[in-house]
């Protein structure tokens, strides 16, 4: 089973793309401006195969489908059932067709809280940069984004273990995913990995430091060593100026 063609409609609410796939080449250079949705449809792609739903949950798009050389298709859509912007919730169901057979269908559901707060431990200890300011808010240290419980999970649903996410896919999903294996390496050219020594997890665990953030701090580490290097300098001269006037030879 090998993927002949991705497409993708309402993608950011925007844009809508077709992506066929070369292969005989075995070679598909996916190219476009900044912004078009390059790497959303790949970490989408990812999503689908490696199970890191998040992804799916925080793109906006309406339809992705996924298309196989055997005539068969995975079509993923996504549906908000609140008009509400501030408390939007979105139904995400898988479909896959294949020829002379009804369609299959799979509701992704949430993950279920437990009671017994083993979900709110595990946020605390495991899930890095983040910290508890309420009850039920966290803050990510790296947006300055304060987060619900909820909104933690659809974000980093991929980090918690497998028996805290409590959903039983489907036979036909499994054998879809065990069929196809995705590798999303990714450059991270928006994003610059540290060493972050006070993290909860374990020392020496890295974090992620946007660009801009890292070149700005580069630069104005720059400017203090400038800074100080010019004090320094100014006042030598400041020390030895008569010195030097009293020393000085007459010009020929």
């Amino acid at each position: 089973m090998r993927i002949k063609q991705i497409s993708v409609s309402g993608l950011f609410g925007i844009f809508d793309h077709v992506i066929p796939l070369k292969m005989d080449d075995r070679i598909t250079i996916i190219h476009g401006p900044n912004g078009f949705g390059k790497t959303a449809v790949l970490k989408m792609l990812n999503g689908l195969f490696n199970s890191r739903y998040s992804e799916l949950r925080t793109i906006p798009f309406s339809n992705f489908r996924v298309e196989f050389d055997e005539d068969s298709s995975v079509e993923i859509v996504k549906t908000s059932n609140n008009l509400d912007k501030l408390e939007r919730k979105y139904n995400i169901t898988f479909n896959f067709y294949e020829p002379n057979s009804e369609k299959l269908s799979y509701t992704l559901e949430s993950i279920k809280m437990r009671p017994d707060g083993t979900l709110v431990n595990f946020v605390d200890k495991m899930i890095p940069d983040l910290r508890r300011i309420s009850s039920n808010t966290w803050l990510y240290i790296p947006t300055g984004e304060a987060l619900s419980l909820e909104e933690i999970i659809d974000r980093f649903e991929d980090s918690l273990p497998l028996n805290m996410r409590l959903t039983e896919e489907p036979k036909w999903l499994e054998n879809l995913k065990s069929n196809m294996h995705i590798r999303l390496i990714e450059s991270q050219r928006l994003l610059n990995f540290v060493l972050n020594p006070s993290s909860r997890m374990h020392s020496g665990t890295s974090s992620m430091l946007p660009t801009v953030s890292a070149y700005s701090e580069e630069l104005a580490k720059l400017m203090r060593d400038k800074f100080t290097e010019y004090g320094t300098i100014s006042q030598s001269l400041d020390r030895t100026f008569p010195v030097r006037v009293v020393k000085q030879q007459p010009s020929p």
